[in-house]
């Protein structure tokens, strides 16, 4: 299972990497670690499988979970059959934007940071 974990911060604080680290450390039974640094985001995913975060555009999204109609929104989207669902989710939020969780099936939790 993956572990999401991360920091938004305001009034222009620059993230610090360290922050995220604390949680990932204390969930690094789930896998290894990657952490993503942004203008205003610190964001951490531990995971046996597959790389994540991913970043896509100016998104960075962290998922955990799979897409069951991921077949039918590859088509809708227009995107190559072997786009991952981080991928695919990037993409539904780009064309549809804020309407784009109501096109997705399936069981997942993610965070996505613009």
């Amino acid at each position: 299972m993956t572990g999401i974990a991360g920091f938004f911060y305001r009034k222009g604080q620059p993230p610090i990497q360290q922050d995220s680290k604390l949680l990932l450390d204390a969930m690094a039974y789930r896998g290894d670690a990657k952490i993503v640094v942004g203008r205003y985001v610190c964001l951490g995913q531990t995971s046996k499988h597959g790389s994540m975060p991913l970043q896509r555009h100016h998104y960075t999204i962290a998922l955990d979970g799979f897409l069951v109609n991921r077949v039918e929104l590859v088509k809708k989207l227009s995107l190559a059959s072997n786009s991952t669902d981080s991928e695919i989710i990037i993409a539904a939020l780009i064309r549809w934007s804020d309407e784009f969780v109501s096109y997705l099936r399936g069981d997942f939790a993610f965070v996505i940071a613009d």
